[in-house]
């Protein structure tokens, strides 16, 4: 049998940008789907930080679970004084072979989100999908990236479990005066059963803020309750 390297366009890409910056510098979109490994996340990071004028991101969860805050600030690219801030990011999870399971459970990378200097100001569409058993996105996640993502237009949160609504409104909140596009819908195995919406605050109504809004136009939300 012949043996192919399952990384090897990682490892290319990574050494085509290292060795030619000025095509690196010319990226504005990449995606990266199936790649979940230590090593691979190292490869990931390092590609996106010679791309200075990246707009748009589609990252695995892994990279949020293994990167540090220096390539979390990199990967925003906001006020590094290189290139423009990153202008849409997904996040994508999913359930995990049993050895990279294990891998992933035993790594103790500090959260990157919890270093003030992480900022999601500029950032203007967040997406997060797919369900994963290991170190998933949760509400606290959500409530410390909306402590700076105060300027999204889209926020589509879907096919994901690990986040309640309450998670979800802190984002919510957090860019209420630019918000035009929110999308919000449980794993789809869960049917409509709604797991427990989380820490709302006393007598808060979802309606009610969904409806003060000033620039929502598309709306679709699976909430628990709503105002008769």
């Amino acid at each position: 049998a012949v043996y192919r390297d399952p990384y090897l366009n990682l490892k290319q890409t990574e050494s085509l940008f290292n060795l030619l910056p000025e095509i690196s510098q010319h990226v504005r979109r990449l995606w990266f789907n199936g790649f979940y490994t230590a090593e691979t996340d190292r490869y990931i990071l390092s590609i996106i930080s010679n791309c200075p004028n990246l707009e748009l991101l589609s990252v695995p969860w892994t990279v949020l679970r293994r990167g540090t805050a220096e390539d979390w600030i990199d990967l925003l690219n906001v006020n590094t004084g290189a290139g423009k801030p990153l202008y849409s990011l997904e996040i994508q999870g999913i359930c995990l072979p049993s050895e990279q399971a294990k891998q992933l459970e035993e790594d103790c990378s500090p959260n990157p989100l919890e270093d003030s200097r992480v900022d999601f100001s500029a950032l203007r569409r967040l997406k997060i999908f797919g369900n994963t058993l290991h170190k998933p996105v949760s509400d606290d996640d959500l409530t410390t990236i909306a402590k700076t993502a105060t300027n999204l237009e889209c926020l589509d949160l879907t096919n994901i479990s690990t986040v309640s609504v309450a998670g979800l409104l802190n984002l919510v909140k957090a860019s209420r005066f630019t918000l035009e596009v929110l999308e919000h819908s449980p794993r789809s195995s869960d049917g409509f059963y709604h797991p427990y919406p989380g820490h709302l605050e006393s007598g808060e109504h979802i309606c009610d803020l969904l409806t003060s809004l000033p620039r929502m136009r598309d709306i679709s939300i699976s909430i628990p309750t709503i105002c008769p």
